[in-house]
């Protein structure tokens, strides 16, 4: 049950940030379905 449903109300995606270059910041959405739940536990653990 943990699988279909995110932790802490993310819905169905979760957008990921990151700095390109200085000041430069870009950002991603990764739908629920491209990852598997490890990999989604992973990317949640790594979230600051």
């Amino acid at each position: 049950m943990l699988y279909d449903f995110l932790p802490l109300g993310i819905g169905s995606t979760i957008k990921v940030s990151y700095f390109e270059e200085t000041m430069q910041k870009r950002s991603i959405y990764i739908p629920k379905n491209a990852l598997s739940h490890e990999h989604w536990q992973q990317l949640l653990d790594q979230r600051t």
